[in-house]
C-alpha cells in the first residue's frame, strides 16, 4: 500500500511540475519590419536598375527620389513582373528580378511606401 501511495505521489508531483513549466511566458513573434525606400527599395532599384534610372542616365524616370518612386511604384511592379524578353519588360536587357525581390516591392506598397 505504501508503494501505490509513493508511486501515486510522486506521478502528481511530477504531472504538477510538468504543467508548470508549459504555463511559461508565451512565445511572441515579432511582425516583420515595415519596408521602407531608403532600407529596402533604394537598394533594389540601384542594384537592378543603373545605369538608366540614376542621375545621368538615359531614363527621364529617376528612382534615386524618393517621392518619384512613391508616384510610380505600380509602373515599376508592373515593369518587373512582365516575362523577360517581353514589351516594355524592366531591367531593360537584365535579368528578371526574383520572386522575393518583387515581393518586397509589393509589400513596401502594403507597408505604406515609407521613406525611413
Amino acid at each position: 500500500m505504501k508503494m501505490i501511495l509513493y508511486v501515486f505521489l510522486s506521478l502528481s508531483a511530477f504531472l504538477s511540475f510538468k504543467s508548470c513549466n508549459e504555463t511559461e511566458k508565451p512565445k511572441v513573434i515579432s511582425p516583420p519590419d515595415k519596408v521602407t525606400y531608403e532600407r529596402d527599395i533604394k537598394p533594389i532599384l540601384a542594384a537592378s536598375c543603373i545605369p538608366c534610372h540614376f542621375q545621368g542616365g538615359i531614363s527621364p524616370y529617376k528612382w534615386d527620389n524618393y517621392e518619384a518612386v512613391k508616384y510610380k511604384i505600380s509602373l515599376i511592379i508592373d515593369r518587373v513582373n512582365k516575362d523577360q524578353g517581353a514589351r516594355k519588360f524592366m531591367p531593360k536587357d537584365g535579368t528578371k528580378l526574383s520572386p522575393e525581390t518583387i515581393a518586397t516591392l509589393r509589400k513596401w506598397v502594403t507597408d505604406g511606401t515609407l521613406e525611413r
